[in-house]
């Protein structure tokens, strides 16, 4: 995991607070009869932590705000959230739960699909990235030279009201409820140029 400094705490804070805080409406949380169980983690998840074993994470990232990080194929149990604008809860065994925030409409699908496209039934093969991808992946960051499929490991699947195809050669990512940068990618799939 990823621990930033009491400044950078404090500075979240006032975001959330700025923002009208970090709940958004969802289109229908995932509930008791539709659980999986223990599934894993496709890409890095990027939380902040509210509470005492109680954290958040954003389906744009938010990455001025959230500034922990949950690893690719960490066992997860998956549990219904009471958190206004969350679709479901991440149980990290002897870590926190962390309530997923999603806005449907801004990303395109439900609860339910939103869930299958961050979670895997069995862990996700790493091997097959770049040393350069794993890196990236590692830190939370996209780094120049790294792949689409890194990219995604590393900040996880961007806002389709932003980036409505991952062939785009312009990711958009959200640094808070108003800023976002982009993540540039070369006719190769490289990224070329990252604002993050």
């Amino acid at each position: 995991m990823r621990f930033t400094g009491l400044a950078v705490v404090a500075v979240a804070a006032s975001m959330c607070v700025l923002t009208g805080g970090c709940a958004h409406p969802s289109a229908g949380n995932v509930t008791s009869d539709t659980l999986p169980g223990t599934v894993y983690t496709k890409y890095n998840v990027h939380y902040r932590t509210v509470g005492a074993d109680t954290a958040e994470a954003h389906y744009t990232g938010w990455f001025a705000v959230c500034t922990e990080m949950l690893p690719p194929n960490t066992a997860v149990e998956v549990q219904a959230s009471n958190r206004p604008g969350a679709a479901f809860a991440l149980v990290v065994p002897n870590g926190p739960t962390i309530h997923y925030l999603l806005e449907s409409r801004h990303m395109g699908m439900n609860a339910k699909e939103f869930l299958l496209q961050v979670t895997s039934a069995e862990p996700v093969a790493l091997g097959r990235l770049s040393a350069l991808d794993r890196q990236g992946v590692s830190q939370g960051v996209a780094l120049k030279g790294m792949s689409k499929e890194g990219v995604l490991t590393a900040l996880g699947y961007p806002s389709r009201h932003r980036t409505p195809s991952l062939e785009n050669n312009t990711w958009y990512y959200w640094r808070n409820r108003f800023a976002f940068f982009a993540v540039e990618f070369g006719s190769d799939g490289m990224v070329v140029h990252s604002q993050q």
